[in-house]
C-alpha cells in the first residue's frame, strides 16, 4: 500500500454501503488521473519501454546521456502549466516555485528553460545560480539530459574558468568575487535561475535578486520560510507561481514514507537560555556532548525502532543507513566515537571536512562502510543520499524550516526502501518551543486542531506514513501545545513584541512575518483590539455600529480581485461615488459578507444605509482595509465565466450561501434567503445551484442528507441529488435535458462545514453540464464542469 495501486480486497455491499462507495470514488479518481496511460493494441512498444525504465533506471546522467526524450511527470507538469499561466495570463516573470525535496525542482527548471527555446532560434542565455557546487553539477546534468544536449552549459565554482559565461552554472560565491554582474551587465542573461532560493535574503544574494535584470527571473525552494522568520516570497511576484508542499508530495507517493516515533529522552532542556528565538548553542553543546547515558538511551532505541531480519535485539549493520543531527562539530564527534566503540560504524561530517572526504563518507554510507553520518548543519539541504533510511533528531531544533529540510534527507525513494524511520528525542522544552508548527508541517492542509490529531492517531496523514509517541513524549509535546494554543493572547502578545519601538505593523506585515491564520486569530478579536492588548496606538472606540467580529475573518477569506476592490472601494469612495456602489451587483453580497443580517434586524432601510454606518466606524473601517490588503496580496486573476444572465461572481471565488444568495436576488436586505440546503432554485433565471460539502461526518449531517459528492478529475464532479428528487420528476428531468431547455447549473463547493470557529465559504467552480445518472431518490449524477479546478483545490 506504501509503493504501489493494486488492491485485493472483498466488500459487501449490503453491509458496508458507505466503505463500498467510498473505494467506488477513489477508483474513479484513479482511472480519471492523467498519471495513468489508456492501453491500446498499438501501445505495446510504449508499455515495453516504460516497464524497462521502471527496472532498469537511467544511469547516471554524468556517465551518458538517455537515448530518449524525457517528459515531465504529471505533478511537474502541473507545475510547469502554472508557471505558463503565471507568465502568459499575468504577467509576472519572477517567479517562485516551492516544491517539497525530492519532487524534482531542477528538473523542473530544465523542462521549463527547454519549453522557452523556440526552434530555429539560439537558445535563451542562461544562468544558474546555486550554493553548493554538487547541486550545480546536478543540475547541469539534469538540463543536458533534457535538452539532449550533452555539451550544454559550463560551470564556475572553486576557480574554474568557463570558455563562454552564456550558458553558466555558477556558484553565488563565485558570481560576487568574478564581479560578474559589472563586467557583463545586469542583462546579460536572458533566464536566471536561483536554486535554493531562500538563501536570497542574505546579503551575497540581494544584488543578484535587486541588481540583476533578466527577462524571467525563476526562483526554486522547498520552504519560502527562512530558519529566522523573515520570507523570501517578497523577492518573487506575488502570489507564489507553484507550490508542492511536504504532505502533497507524500500523498502522491512522490517521497517515501515516514515512521515517525517521539521518544521520551532524558535530557531536560527547560533551563538551557533563550536568545534570538532559540536555544544557546553552547549550553545544549554542554549538556549533550559527553553525555554517555543519553548515548546509550540512543542505541537502545535505534534496535527497538528500526526493522531488523534478525530473530536477537541487536543492531541491524547491513540495512541501517541513517543520518543524526547535533547541535555542533564537538557533539557530531563525539557521537561519531561513542557508535563506533559500541560495534556501529560511524563518522563525523561538518563544514571543515574537505569535500572529498564528504563525498568518500557518502559512498560508504551507501554501500554500507559505514551506518550512521553524524552532522551539524551539512544535510540540511541540496545534498541528497537517497539510500538513507532513518533519521536522527538529536536536539531539539527550533525552526521547524531547518527540521523540514533536515526531514526531507530521509525522503526520497530507493530500491529496497519502503519507509524511512525517523527517531526525535523529546526532552523537557521550554516554553517558547514550538512543536506545533513542525507536526502541522506533517500534515496536509492549514487547519488542524493538534491535540485530538495526537489523541486519535492522526488520522489526516499522507498514506503510508505513522506518527507514534512514547508516553513521556506525548505528555510533553501535548502540554507544549496547550501552552502554545489555550492562551493565544500570549503568543499574539510575544510575536507582536518584535516591533516594539518600530513602526506599529500592518496585518499584512504581521501575517507574513509570523505565519499565523488570520482567521484564527480574527475570530478572537479584531485587528486593533489586538494591537491595543500589546500597547500599540490604536483608532479609539466610540461606540459606534459595527458588524459582527467574524465578518474581518471572513474578508480574509476572499480570493475574488473585483471583490476585494469594490470593498475597497466602498471604504474609500466618495459620498456620490458610494451612492453608485451601493446600487451595483456586489452590493447584496458585500453587505451579507460584513453584517450577515438583515436590514430589518438592524435598522437598515438601504444598503447605502448600511454602508454609511460602516464609514463612521473609523476604528472598525481600519482594521477592514488592512485586512483588504492582505487578502489583496493573496490574489490572482480569475478567469471570466459566460453566463446567460448577470453574475458578479468570480471563478474560483470564496463566498458564504448568504452572499451566492445575495447575488442571484435570493437573500434581501428584507429576508436572508435559504439556509441548510445543499440546492438553491431561481426560477426566474431557469438555475440551479448546487452547494456541495466533500467532507461530511454524522455530527453535522443527517442520514438523509449523507449525498456522496466528490471530484474524480479536474473537470468531472460525482453530485448525489436531495433524497427526495428522482429521474422522472420535474426537477430530474430539468437536470437531464438542462442543456435543451435552457436550464443553468452552477456549483459551489467547499472540503467541510467549518473550519475552527468559522463558517467554511463555498468556492465558485462555475456551470457544470449533465453527463450521465443512475438511481432514483437520490439521482448518483455526474457533470463536467466548463472550467477546470485549481491545481491546487
Amino acid at each position: 500500500m506504501t509503493s504501489g495501486l493494486e488492491w485485493t480486497v472483498k466488500l459487501p455491499l449490503a453491509q458496508l454501503p458507505d466503505l463500498f462507495r467510498r473505494c467506488l470514488a477513489e477508483f474513479e479518481t484513479y482511472w480519471e488521473s492523467p498519471s495513468f496511460k489508456d492501453y491500446h493494441q498499438n501501445d505495446f512498444e510504449y508499455l515495453v519501454e516504460a516497464t524497462q525504465r521502471e527496472k532498469y533506471p537511467t544511469p547516471n546522467p554524468s556517465t551518458r546521456l538517455t537515448t530518449f526524450k524525457l517528459s515531465p511527470f504529471e505533478h511537474q507538469s502541473i507545475v510547469l502549466d502554472e508557471l505558463k499561466e503565471a507568465r502568459d495570463e499575468r504577467g509576472q516573470f519572477r517567479n517562485l516555485v516551492v516544491a517539497a525535496t525530492g519532487t524534482g525542482k531542477t528538473m523542473i527548471a530544465a523542462f521549463d528553460y527547454q519549453r522557452l527555446c523556440k526552434p530555429q532560434k539560439d537558445r535563451p542565455k542562461l544562468l544558474f545560480l546555486a550554493h553548493r557546487k554538487e547541486i550545480l553539477d546536478q543540475a547541469k546534468d539534469s538540463f543536458r539530459q533534457v535538452l539532449l544536449d550533452g555539451d550544454f552549459g559550463e560551470s564556475l565554482y572553486d576557480g574554474k574558468s568557463p570558455s563562454s559565461y552564456d550558458y553558466l552554472f555558477c556558484s553565488v560565491p563565485s558570481f560576487n568575487s568574478r564581479k560578474l554582474l559589472h563586467t557583463l551587465g545586469p542583462n546579460h542573461w536572458d533566464i536566471v535561475i536561483l536554486d535554493e532560493a531562500h538563501h536570497g535574503k542574505a546579503s551575497s544574494y540581494q544584488d543578484i535578486l535587486h541588481q540583476l535584470k533578466p527577462h524571467i527571473l525563476l526562483g526554486l525552494t522547498a520552504t519560502p520560510e527562512r530558519a529566522d522568520g523573515t520570507s523570501i516570497a517578497e523577492d518573487f511576484d506575488s502570489p507564489l507561481a507553484a507550490e508542492i508542499r511536504l504532505p502533497d508530495a507524500l500523498e502522491k507517493k512522490l517521497l517515501c514514507p515516514f515512521h515517525y516515533y517521539a521518544v521520551s529522552d532524558i535530557v531536560d532542556f527547560s533551563s538551557i537560555s533563550w536568545k534570538r528565538g532559540k536555544y544557546d548553542t553552547a549550553e545544549l553543546d554542554n549538556i549533550l556532548t559527553g553525555n554517555d547515558v543519553r548515548v546509550n538511551l540512543i542505541i537502545k532505541k535505534i534496535i527497538e525502532y528500526l526493522p531488523s531480519p534478525l530473530e536477537d535485539q541487536n543492531f541491524d549493520h547491513e540495512n541501517t543507513k541513517a543520518l543524526g543531527f547535533c547541535v555542533s562539530k564537538a557533539h557530531a564527534h563525539f557521537m561519531a566515537k561513542r557508535f563506533n566503540q559500541a560495534g556501529i560504524p560511524s563518522i563525523a561530517l561538518d563544514s571543515d571536512t574537505p569535500s572529498d572526504a564528504r563525498h568518500a563518507a557518502r559512498n560508504e554510507l551507501e554501500t554500507g562502510k559505514i551506518n550512521f553520518i553524524f552532522t551539524v548543519d551539512l544535510f540540511n539541504e541540496g545534498i541528497d543520499i537517497p539510500s538513507v533510511n532513518c533519521l536522527l533528531f538529536l536536539r531539539p531544533t527550533e525552526s521547524h524550516v531547518v527540521y523540514l529540510q533536515q526531514f526531507g534527507r530521509g525522503l526520497r525513494h530507493s530500491q529496497g526502501k519502503d519507509q524511512v524511520i525517523v527517531l526525535d528525542f523529546i526532552g523537557e522544552s521550554r516554553k517558547e518551543f514550538r512543536y506545533d508548527l513542525r507536526l502541522k508541517s506533517l500534515l496536509p492542509g492549514k487547519r488542524h486542531d493538534l491535540k485530538k490529531e495526537i489523541e486519535i492517531g492522526f488520522p489526516h496523514l499522507p498514506a503510508g506514513c505513522s506518527i507514534q509517541f512514547e508516553k513521556t513524549a506525548k505528555t510533553r509535546i501535548i502540554e507544549n501545545i496547550k501552552r502554545t494554543y489555550q492562551n493565544p493572547d500570549i503568543r499574539i502578545d510575544e510575536a507582536l513584541s518584535q516591533w516594539k519601538g518600530k513602526p506599529t505593523p500592518r496585518f499584512k506585515e504581521f501575517i507574513e512575518t509570523t505565519h499565523e491564520i488570520p482567521q484564527e486569530i480574527l475570530v478572537r478579536k479584531s485587528w486593533s483590539d489586538w494591537k491595543d492588548a500589546s500597547g500599540f496606538q490604536t483608532i479609539p472606540e466610540l461606540g459606534e455600529t459595527c458588524p459582527e467580529l467574524k465578518s474581518l475573518a471572513r474578508v480574509s477569506n476572499i480570493t475574488s480581485p473585483n471583490y476585494l476592490q469594490f470593498l475597497s472601494n466602498l471604504l474609500k469612495a466618495s459620498n456620490n461615488t458610494l451612492r453608485k456602489l451601493s446600487s451595483q451587483p456586489y452590493a447584496p453580497s458585500a453587505y451579507y459578507l460584513l453584517w450577515n443580517k438583515t436590514g430589518k434586524s438592524l435598522g437598515f432601510t438601504s444598503y447605502l444605509e448600511a454602508f454609511q454606518t460602516l464609514r463612521k466606524n473609523k476604528r472598525y473601517a481600519s482594521d477592514l482595509l488592512e485586512v483588504i490588503e492582505y487578502a489583496q496580496s493573496q490574489q490572482i486573476q480569475r478567469p471570466q465565466v459566460s453566463l446567460p444572465f448577470a453574475c458578479p461572481l468570480e471563478l474560483h471565488g470564496q463566498y458564504t450561501m448568504r452572499e451566492i444568495s445575495a447575488a442571484f436576488g435570493k437573500a434581501t436586505l428584507k429576508t436572508s434567503g435559504p439556509t441548510g440546503t445543499g440546492v438553491i432554485s431561481v426560477p426566474e433565471l431557469k438555475l440551479y445551484i448546487h452547494l456541495v460539502t466533500f467532507e461530511k461526518t454524522e455530527k453535522l449531517f443527517s442520514e438523509t442528507t449523507m449525498y456522496r459528492d466528490y471530484l474524480s478529475s479536474r473537470r468531472k464532479i460525482h453530485w448525489e441529488s436531495q433524497s427526495n428528487t428522482s429521474q422522472n420528476t420535474p426537477t430530474g428531468q430539468n437536470y437531464i435535458h438542462h442543456q435543451e431547455r435552457g436550464y443553468t447549473v452552477l456549483f459551489f463547493s467547499r472540503f467541510r462545514k467549518t473550519e475552527g470557529k468559522l463558517t467554511s465559504p463555498f468556492t465558485f467552480l462555475g456551470p457544470a453540464s449533465f453527463l450521465s445518472a443512475t438511481g432514483n431518490r437520490p439521482i448518483e449524477m455526474v457533470w463536467e464542469l466548463t472550467h477546470p479546478v485549481p491545481h491546487a483545490y
